[in-house]
């Protein structure tokens, strides 16, 4: 069976002040990737688990799906020192951490034999989960894009990526990073990997986004990863920045809408009418009713 997580989240600019659907079209856009889960997997054993980190997604019945409680939504003094401990609480202002700490959470509870991390607003074009099993029968993840290492990861850990044998030459444009093709990280927008992944490694924060420490523990390993192009994060490959969607396997697979989990930073706003979405709160009630 396979367990796909997905984070939510939704946030004025101050993290701690929560507010009810002025986030509807992140809402709404969740629930279109539960549906397109469902539509495109299913013919297969799978479970969703959406971890809502504010404590406030409507509580709605969906095939296959299991709301469970993050922790972002708690004052700091709620949250206990095991809890603090265990998920790597550090930095409560830091969005990138409670991603990071809403999948861990989403991974205790899953009871597949694979999991697939991924952003709440990454749409499925054709059912190639047994590529993506296939692959990990050899790789230890699969993940899609191939985020360049930037200059605040690389400084950060200087001596181990040092002495990875690879020409370090810094960019000092798009942020600062490493100008490199050699090595690219993985991110959660799409991660696959089996359960036993995580025996000795939660999803991090530390090396500049959410899950590099997953290319950092198989480069420690010498294990073999797949990532899935086009690399559009990475400025080191030249791409046409479109829509970003990906190709396996010369079929279209997945594209990442850009812009889930919190504010309304969503890519599509400026053309909504290209996917067709109606954001108003009238259609949103009418899609829970019916789900």
């Amino acid at each position: 069976m396979v367990s796909f997580i997905l984070p939510f989240a939704s946030t004025t600019d101050n993290l701690y002040k929560w507010k009810e659907p002025d986030s509807d079209i992140i809402i709404l856009t969740t629930i279109l990737t539960i549906q397109n889960i469902n539509k495109t997997f299913s013919k297969h054993s799978y479970e969703i688990i959406l971890v809502d980190n504010t404590n406030s997604f409507p509580d709605i019945k969906m095939p296959n799906l299991k709301i469970v409680k993050g922790l972002q939504y708690k004052k700091e003094k709620d949250i206990s020192l095991e809890e603090m401990i265990k998920y790597n609480i550090s930095d409560f202002e830091n969005l990138t951490m409670w991603v990071s700490t809403a999948y861990n959470i989403g991974i205790e509870h899953a009871k597949g034999d694979y999991i697939f991390l991924q952003h709440n607003d990454v749409f499925y074009h054709n059912d190639l989960m047994e590529d993506i099993i296939e692959l990990l029968d050899t790789h230890e993840y699969v993940t899609i894009d191939s985020k360049k290492i930037n200059l605040t990861g690389y400084l950060g850990n200087k001596e181990f990526f040092d002495n990875l044998g690879i020409d370090i030459e810094i960019a000092h444009d798009d942020g600062g990073y490493l100008k490199t093709k050699e090595i690219g990280m993985a991110d959660a927008y799409f991660f696959a990997c089996k359960k036993e992944f995580f025996d000795d490694y939660i999803v991090d924060y530390g090396y500049g986004d959410t899950n590099h420490g997953a290319t950092i523990k198989c480069l420690l390993e010498k294990k073999p990863t797949f990532h899935i192009g086009p690399y559009y994060e990475n400025p080191n490959y030249e791409t046409e920045d479109v829509d970003h969607s990906y190709i396996l396997n010369g079929k279209s697979f997945v594209t990442h809408l850009k812009g889930g989990f919190s504010e309304n930073k969503l890519s599509f706003k400026k053309s909504n009418n290209r996917y067709n979405m109606d954001t108003s709160n009238s259609y949103i009630n009418k899609l829970i009713k019916s789900t």
